[in-house]
């Protein structure tokens, strides 16, 4: 094989002129006697996709020629087509509305696709799957904590009661029995496990500290701040509407995103913002949850919203949350006449 190759080759060669020719004519003829299955081994181009979704085709270069290598897009890609209709798989694209208002800021993507993502995407889907994961946990200890709401209002109910009804006491007794209570290592405990769920609840949210019934409950919570038994009955009110609003808010998170996708969790999070506002609704869907009374809901209902205006929007946000909740969108959309 190497007689072959001398001389095949090696007068040609010594004909040539000095210079970067030779390197590269010898390079080629080495290729040259390469078996087809060498060759393609060697040189044949290789492709590789970035988690982006792009292509990256590389060619080996031939003699001296040196490698090269172009960036492309993976077969399948998903195509980023804000037609605010549907895309060539039945998916939503950008723009288009799920629900009435409800609008996609990003295509639906399908887990089996690559796809350039649009400039602020991973950061919003990075932000949508935190703030749905944050609402989950928090829902994972949703029973314990009702129950302990629940124990709260009993006692500070009795409390409240037994300072109601002084034995025909004057006020100055009724005063420092109020005082005497609350002074009470077991009622001190009380408010600051209550303002502690609060806050608690507040950050699974996404808010930071809270206020309720006009108090800081981190002050209520480090004691600074002391409350009679019958604020303290409003504060596990509204912390027990707080726990209506995470595990609903909770449950359509997780519908919304099944369906469009964490990188579009800001439409579910507007949506449910907007309804949400006044989180009065939420003690009347509690009302509405556990009375059974009708002229007490009735009663109830109409001292949280006296005006007739605001009762028929809170019936519309009451109607979208409840939707949003079971399927991750609104049933209709709200109007400035509603407010």
């Amino acid at each position: 094989m190497k007689n072959l190759v001398e001389k095949a080759y090696v007068p040609m060669f010594s004909q040539m002129q000095k210079g970067p020719q030779v390197t590269d004519a010898l390079i080629k003829a080495s290729q040259a006697i390469m078996t087809p299955t060498q060759q393609q081994t060697t040189f044949a181009p290789t492709i590789t996709t970035t988690p982006e979704g792009k292509t990256i085709t590389t060619t080996p270069g031939g003699g001296i020629t040196p490698p090269t290598s172009a960036i492309g897009m993976a077969g399948g890609l998903q195509a980023n087509v804000p037609t605010g209709g549907t895309s060539a798989g039945g998916l939503p694209t950008a723009g288009a509305e799920v629900a009435p208002g409800m609008r996609l800021p990003f295509p639906v993507r399908r887990a089996d696709q690559p796809y350039i993502a649009e400039p602020t995407e991973q950061k919003d889907q990075a932000a949508g799957t935190d703030y749905r994961n944050n609402l989950v946990n928090g829902q994972m200890t949703l029973a314990e904590s009702r129950r302990n709401v629940s124990e709260v209002m009993q006692t500070a109910s009795g409390i409240g009661e037994n300072l109601l009804f002084p034995g025909g006491g004057v006020l100055g007794r009724l005063e420092r029995k109020v005082l005497t209570a609350m002074k009470s290592s077991d009622y001190d405990m009380l408010a600051k496990d209550l303002a502690r769920m609060a806050m608690d609840t507040s950050r699974a949210m996404g808010s930071v500290g809270g206020t309720v019934a006009g108090l800081d409950m981190s002050a209520v919570a480090n004691g600074t701040v002391k409350v009679p038994p019958e604020v303290l009955i409003k504060i596990a009110r509204r912390v027990d509407a707080g726990f209506t609003n995470l595990d609903m808010q909770a449950n359509g998170a997780q519908q919304f995103s099944q369906k469009f996708g964490d990188n579009n969790m800001k439409a579910y999070q507007q949506a449910w913002n907007a309804n949400a506002r006044d989180t009065r609704i939420f003690e009347a869907m509690n009302i509405m949850e556990n009375e059974t009374d009708p002229n007490k809901i009735k009663k109830d209902f109409e001292a949280l919203f006296p005006s007739e205006k605001k009762r028929k929007t809170i019936l519309k946000q009451y109607r979208n949350l409840k939707s949003l909740a079971a399927t991750g969108v609104i049933a209709e959309p709200l109007t400035p006449e509603d407010f």
